[in-house]
């Protein structure tokens, strides 16, 4: 038998999946908000649900340079050359 609280987390996963990264956050809110008043089954499903959205809200986030040094380097490199041929320094970027 499915509870309204199973209910409202199927329905925040279905969302999930297209939702954007602020969005994402909300429906965390939500499951937090959810999981005092959740049965111990709800309850484990409420927690697969909010690494499910960790995980979605990962895939969505832009990772800063300082995690790539090699692409650091190699704009830092192109930048401190002269810009005498710009189609150069364009293909030492790509």
């Amino acid at each position: 038998m499915t509870t309204d609280f199973t209910q409202t987390l199927h329905a925040i996963e279905a969302r999930a999946e297209r939702a954007i990264v602020q969005e994402l956050k909300i429906m965390t809110r939500e499951v937090l908000a959810l999981r005092p008043s959740l049965t111990m089954q709800d309850r484990a499903y409420a927690d697969g649900l909010l690494l499910k959205l960790d995980h979605l809200i990962g895939n969505q986030q832009v990772q800063p340079e300082r995690d790539h040094p090699a692409l650091v380097q190699n704009l830092l490199m192109t930048v401190a050359q002269p810009l005498d041929d710009v189609e150069e320094v364009a293909s030492a970027l790509l």
